[in-house]
């Protein structure tokens, strides 16, 4: 068993557990089984016509039944995989305690990883559009070691992750769901940078496909007029492509400003960004712009795109930076840590 060594000293009293979906499992299982299945399929089948009169001479009387063998690869893989992730994730659970969470995971061999919630640096989860049909989530708690290195603990197929997420996050000291502010996208200007976009990349990602339908709508019969009209569809449809892309990625975003983070929500996603690890933040210029987040080595947290007012917000996150940085070195001077 393995136990982490920064947290192995954490009290055993349970205060509750995150409850799973195994069955949420299944749909990923059953396409890597697929895959897998699919894949050895093929060699068998390839198998039996290429070494034919080989494998029947070694195999002699069990020589008949080798179609049969190869068709059964398929199911047999598929079932194989999903059996197993199903159990594996049987195996698993999440438990909160007085000063952490604990995930205990592992088929064959049982593996314990504990995070002290005072060491928890961030939350965030995911949801793919399958996950929400079983509104099951993946949750990833960033924490410290001891030697000074970033860790994760990966909480999956969690149900309702927004109240694990919540709860997280106020069991480690950060703010509960009530924003201070919302932020929504300016979805319009996405849409121009769509079609802007659009515009700069069609004729790298249309333009060759359009000279091949123009050369067939010509070489069938119809008039150059047309082929070359079809040609400038295409152009058009790739331009439309992008600009609606870029609406659906925006129009459904939102960034919420808490005390102690700020939250980039999406219809599958939650990522955050605790004040505590930005060093520095950016803005571009312009009434709707760009503003990023970057940390002591310059790697970018996060990016919050489309913002308008985007001056006003900069030197809000600002201020709300200057304030976690005030009451963290008033928090350092009453432990003794600085």
């Amino acid at each position: 068993m393995h136990i982490d060594t920064k947290f192995g000293q954490m009290r055993d009293t349970t205060l509750g557990s995150v409850e799973q979906s195994p069955k949420a499992v299944l749909p990923s299982a059953l396409l890597r089984g697929a895959v897998v299945g699919s894949a050895l399929t093929v060699f068998a089948g390839v198998h039996l016509f290429t070494f034919w009169e080989w494998s029947r001479r070694l195999l002699g009387p069990l020589g008949s039944v080798r179609p049969l063998v190869a068709s059964l690869i398929l199911p047999v893989t598929v079932g194989t995989v999903a059996t197993l992730a199903v159990l594996g994730y049987r195996r698993r659970r999440y438990e909160f305690s007085a000063d952490g969470v604990t995930a205990h995971t592992g088929l064959l061999r049982s593996r314990k990883q504990s995070v002290e919630y005072e060491a928890i640096s961030d939350v965030t989860f995911t949801r793919s559009m399958v996950q929400r049909l079983f509104d099951v989530g993946t949750l990833r708690v960033s924490y410290e070691t001891d030697d000074g290195d970033d860790g994760s603990l990966w909480i999956s197929y969690a149900l309702e992750p927004e109240a694990v997420y919540d709860r997280l996050r106020a069991e480690s000291g950060g703010t509960t769901r009530t924003p201070q502010g919302t932020i929504e996208p300016d979805s319009r200007a996405a849409v121009r940078n769509g079609i802007a976009k659009g515009l700069f990349l069609s004729p790298f990602v249309a333009l060759i496909p359009g000279f091949a339908l123009a050369m067939i709508v010509a070489f069938v019969g119809y008039s150059l007029t047309l082929a070359a009209l079809s040609a400038l569809g295409l152009v058009v449809l790739a331009i439309v492509y992008f600009g609606a892309r870029e609406y659906n990625s925006y129009d459904r975003r939102r960034y919420e400003i808490y005390g102690d983070h700020i939250e980039n929500i999406t219809e599958t996603t939650v990522s955050s960004v605790a004040y505590r690890n930005v060093a520095e933040v950016s803005a571009t210029d312009g009434p709707v712009g760009t503003i990023i987040l970057r940390n002591d080595d310059e790697e970018r947290l996060l990016s919050l795109r489309y913002v308008p007012n985007v001056e006003q917000v900069r030197d809000r996150i600002e201020s709300l930076l200057d304030d976690e940085g005030a009451l963290r070195r008033q928090q350092g001077q009453a432990t003794g840590r600085y």
